[in-house]
């Protein structure tokens, strides 16, 4: 029983390998890409630029964000969220080379 066993984790493991090898591929040439690479920060920028001028368009609709204690504290915690998801997208996506 034991030796099927180490058989079927070499077999699992050996497809791990595959696919973590294809995936570093398609990584790489997705990062070649011009037009990915223009897409990617498009997006980026209309993540940042939106929530700018939206408050020009919806007045009054952050206000609370600003003006009271609970805002201040929603505003910290976000902020404390945003640097601990950074950091651990940062160290899942952390390619070896």
């Amino acid at each position: 029983a034991l030796v099927p066993a180490l058989f079927a984790v070499a077999v699992v493991a050996a497809i791990g390998r595959e696919r973590r090898r294809r995936l570093r591929a398609g990584l790489a040439a997705l990062a070649a890409d011009p037009l990915a690479q223009r897409a990617a920060v498009a997006l980026a920028w209309l993540a940042i630029v939106l929530p700018m001028i939206e408050p020009l368009f919806v007045t009054g609709y952050y206000s609370p964000m600003t003006t009271t204690w609970v805002g201040y504290a929603m505003l910290a915690f976000a902020g404390f969220m945003i640097l601990i998801g950074n950091l651990l997208i940062q160290r899942m996506t952390a390619l070896e080379s």
